[in-house]
C-alpha cells in the first residue's frame, strides 16, 4: 500500500499521512490532492513525501482526488519553505498558505466569484454550465453550495477546470476560521518495576486506584494508542477529576 505525507494550508507544524487509493495511478511530490481533514472539512493539500509505511497511531484516510498532472512545487521550494518555518518559528502549513495563491488552495469554505468571459457555451461541460448559470444569478457561491447544485461530493476538479479556463476566480478570505481540535492525553510517569508498589499505596484511595487500573487496562488493550483523559474518566466509573495531569495534542 502506498502512502503520502501531506502538507495542509493550516497552522500545523506536522505533515499528515494519507492512503493513496489504487484508483490513483500517478502521484508525485509537489502535486495537489483533495483530502478530508477532521469530521467534515475538505482541503487541498500538497504531497511532500511518498512511502509505504502506514501510520502507527491512526488509520490513514484515503486521498479523494489528484488536481495536477505535473508537480506544482518542487523539492528546492519545499526546502526553502522548511527553512522559513524553522527561521521564523512558524508551522509549515502556515508557510504553504502564504506561499500559494488562493486559487490553488481550494477548501470546503472557498467562495467562487464569476469573471467576464467570451467563451462559447459549447466550451463547458454540463456541470460547468450549471455552476456558471448559478453564479450569474447569485454572484458568489461557496463550494458547499456547488456540491448541492451539481449533486457531487468532490467538485474540486470541476472548479479547477473553471479557474483554468479563466471564467471564475477565488475570493481570498482574510479570516482563518480553522481551530485545531485538542484532546488531553494521559501518560504513566513511573517505572514498571515500581507499579506494584504504587497499586498497594493506592488501596486506601479508591478513586486513584480506579483511574490507574482503567489506564492499565486501556494500555494493555491498545498498546500503541494514546489514552485520552475523557475516555479514561469514563472507564474509571465514579471519577470526574479532569485536573488529572495530562498534556494537549492536536488530532485534527
Amino acid at each position: 500500500m502506498l502512502y503520502a505525507d501531506l502538507i495542509l494550508p493550516l497552522p500545523l507544524a506536522n505533515t499528515f499521512t494519507y492512503e493513496v487509493p489504487d484508483t490513483i495511478s500517478t502521484l508525485e511530490q509537489g502535486m495537489r490532492v483533495v483530502v478530508k481533514f477532521g469530521a467534515k472539512k475538505i482541503h487541498t493539500a500538497l504531497v511532500h513525501r511518498l512511502h509505504t509505511q502506514a501510520p502507527e497511531n491512526y488509520r490513514a484516510k484515503p486521498i479523494l482526488a489528484v488536481l495536477d498532472e505535473q508537480p506544482l512545487v518542487h523539492s528546492a521550494q519545499f526546502d526553502f519553505w522548511y527553512w522559513i518555518a524553522d527561521y521564523y518559528a512558524c508551522p509549515i502549513g502556515a508557510v504553504m498558505k502564504a506561499a500559494l495563491p488562493s486559487g490553488l488552495k481550494l477548501s470546503s469554505e472557498t467562495v467562487i466569484l464569476p469573471k467576464e468571459h467570451q467563451m462559447e457555451p459549447s466550451s463547458f461541460t454540463k456541470k460547468e454550465a450549471v455552476i456558471l448559470e448559478a453564479l450569474q444569478q447569485k454572484k458568489r457561491l461557496a463550494l458547499t453550495d456547488i456540491v448541492k447544485i451539481v449533486d457531487q461530493k468532490n467538485v474540486f476538479p470541476i472548479i479547477k477546470r473553471l479557474i483554468d479556463k479563466g471564467v471564475v476566480h477565488v475570493l481570498e478570505e482574510l479570516n482563518d476560521k480553522y481551530k485545531p481540535k485538542l484532546v488531553r492525553i494521559v501518560q504513566l510517569h513511573i517505572a514498571e518495576s515500581d507499579l506494584n508498589q504504587v497499586i498497594i499505596s493506592c488501596q486506601k484511595a479508591p478513586k486513584q486506584l480506579a483511574i490507574l487500573q482503567a489506564f492499565l487496562q486501556q494500555k494493555e488493550k491498545y498498546p500503541k494508542k494514546d489514552i485520552y483523559l475523557n475516555n479514561l474518566l469514563r472507564f474509571a466509573e465514579g471519577n470526574d477529576n479532569k485536573n488529572l495531569p495530562s498534556y494537549e495534542k492536536i488530532v485534527s
